[in-house]
């Protein structure tokens, strides 16, 4: 059901397509995480997927936000890019690192799509609600999230 949800949700996207590319895919628990990761995997491989810091060519943590982002927005990744949580990479970060993250997601545009796998806690979803659009899918134990700036 959730992999359905998923195709039709890029697909539609694919077909306006639209000027920010950056999304977040969230989940209410662990399984569910590890689930919306494997789901998107395989629908839009091939694609880089940063798992883990210091996994494969994701950067170590801790990492500085100017770093991260540049890794992450700043570099080209022609195929796509999954971030699994970003949180693993955000330590001892201050609230506003955290903010400009989620800002630079709602704001990737041109040649970088990035997508991001993030836990839904109370902490993230502050942050997020100021730049993204929220779409519920499969009976809201799952959302995607697009920019506001989109609108």
């Amino acid at each position: 059901m959730i992999e359905s949800e998923l195709k039709e949700f890029l697909a539609s996207r694919a077909r306006t397509s639209p000027r920010y590319l950056g999304l977040a895919f969230l989940a209410n628990s662990m399984p569910g995480l590890q689930l919306l990761k494997r789901k998107l995997m395989q629908i839009l491989a091939p694609i880089e997927i940063w798992e883990r810091p210091g996994h494969n060519d994701a950067p170590q943590a801790p990492i500085s936000r100017n770093e991260f982002c540049h890794a992450i927005f700043g570099t080209e990744h022609p195929d796509g890019l999954i971030v699994n949580l970003p949180e693993e990479w955000m330590l001892g970060w201050p609230d506003d690192d955290r903010r400009v993250f989620w800002s630079n997601l709602a704001q990737t545009y041109g040649r970088n799509k990035v997508y991001i796998v993030y836990a839904s806690t109370p902490l993230n979803m502050s942050h997020l609600q100021s730049y993204f659009h929220r779409n519920e899918i499969g009976e809201s134990n799952f959302a995607i999230l697009s920019s506001k700036y989109e609108q």
